[in-house]
């Protein structure tokens, strides 16, 4: 009668464990990171960072004359695409479509960055009138 009943606990146990769920438990409240969705967030916060700061300097008065990247017009459209970019990335509609977006626009921004900081401007000009050297800005870029 112990056997029968030693062998029906050795038969039980594996269908209980099989019926646990998998927990794979990361967080410091056991929940799981989900690190993708940290970087979206990060990237669509320094996004809308840039962009707000780009259209209060377009808001407040004339730009100070400078290089093609000065113009009023361009600057707009920067904007523009910051703010659609980042909403992108936080809305979570094709992903792959925004990643590419996002990797193609990185490179641009860290282009004209390169260029300001070889040329020795003071600012990259990333975040408006916040003087920001390029050399800093370039040790931070996403490199996608």
């Amino acid at each position: 009668m112990i056997m029968h009943l030693l062998n029906l606990r050795r038969r039980k146990v594996p269908q209980v464990i099989q019926q646990l769920p998998e927990q794979k438990l990361l967080g410091a409240r056991g929940m799981r990171v989900n690190w993708r969705r940290v970087l979206n967030l990060a990237v669509a916060a320094i996004l809308l960072t840039s962009a707000s700061l780009k259209a209060h300097e377009l808001a407040s008065g004339p730009l100070p004359p400078g290089d093609i990247f000065q113009n009023r017009w361009l600057i707009l459209a920067v904007v523009q695409w910051e703010f659609v970019l980042a909403a992108w990335l936080l809305i979570k509609v094709a992903k792959r479509a925004a990643w590419l977006a996002l990797t193609g626009t990185f490179t641009v921004f860290l282009s004209i960055t390169l260029f300001r900081a070889i040329s020795g401007e003071s600012s990259c000009g990333c975040f408006g009138k916040v003087q920001v050297n390029p050399w800093i800005t370039l040790s931070w870029t996403p490199r996608s």
